[in-house]
């Protein structure tokens, strides 16, 4: 059974997970299925600002996301699947980072809005939407059973060696009991493919998670992202975890990089897969 729901509030543009967070969190992740009628194009709905859709188009989508929203823009990163957490502890921290946003975000001649460089937020400001940017890499959610504190992780395979799940948790206030965590649409092992070198840039966490996390079959070597998080989170002292399941290798509704890749008519072309968001925010109404 999957762990998601339609949320009406945000229409067909997105779904909402279905988990035991407390009544004032509010998450999303957005779909392909959105976006204005009147331009319709390649692209969809996506959100990432370093493909090639053309910058001021996809400014609009998020500001479009904005505008559904009802509250603050959301806060973007510029992922670099390292290990660096953003801490949002104050309300005037959040401001000034909107502020900066909105002004990258209209003025002309940026090639690029200078959102800070990491691959987590954890943020206690409530109406301050944080999020992640994914096309098969794993999308992670957190929020503490008090509905004070939330996080939200991209969570690719180099962000997971590099421990960005224990980073984010020793960032959070909260004790890790009292976490509850979300994983959201990513791609499932069936579809991805490694080798033997690449099992190698794990050698430093345990062997039995590795053995679980790497599937061998038909002489070939699968991994499990979810897997891989689930046992990392389990380890940190996570116990409450629920999965979406599902695979946006074979789910429409969601980019794949990988995906895309294996399409021959489009592997000359860099750049030209987009990226959904998965955001988390604390309802200060």
């Amino acid at each position: 059974m999957n762990s998601f729901s339609k949320n009406n509030h945000f229409s067909n543009c997105s779904i909402q997970p279905q988990w035991s967070a407390p009544k004032n969190i509010r998450a999303l992740v957005t779909t392909n299925f959105c976006g204005d009628p009147n331009h319709v194009d390649q692209w969809g709905h996506n959100l990432g600002t370093h493909v090639s859709e053309p910058l001021e188009n996809v400014l609009r989508k998020r500001q479009a996301l904005a505008l559904q929203l009802k509250i603050s823009s959301p806060l973007w990163l510029q992922q670099t699947h390292s290990n660096k957490i953003i801490n949002i502890q104050e309300e005037g921290q959040a401001i000034y980072l909107q502020q900066q946003s909105l002004i990258l975000e209209t003025s002309a001649g940026f090639p690029q809005p200078n959102w800070p460089q990491a691959d987590a937020w954890v943020c206690t400001v409530p109406n301050t939407p944080i999020g992640v940017l994914t096309a098969d890499c794993l999308p992670i959610i957190l929020t503490n059973k008090k509905g004070t504190e939330v996080a939200a992780i991209h969570a690719g395979w180099r962000g997971l060696e590099n421990k960005i799940i224990a980073e984010t948790l020793n960032t959070m206030q909260s004790n890790s009991s009292e976490i509850i965590a979300w994983l959201g649409p990513c791609i499932s092992n069936a579809n991805y493919e490694v080798g033997t070198e690449f099992i190698e840039q794990f050698s430093t966490h345990p062997k039995d998670m590795l053995n679980k996390a790497f599937i061998k079959r038909d002489d070939k070597i699968y991994f499990d992202l979810r897997a891989f998080a689930n046992l990392q989170l389990h380890m940190l002292g996570v116990k409450n975890i629920l999965d979406s399941e599902y695979c946006t290798y074979h789910d429409k509704r969601w980019f794949s990089h990988r995906q895309f890749t294996h399409q021959e008519k489009i592997q000359s072309v860099k750049n030209v897969c987009g990226r959904f968001a998965t955001l988390i925010w604390l309802d200060g109404k």
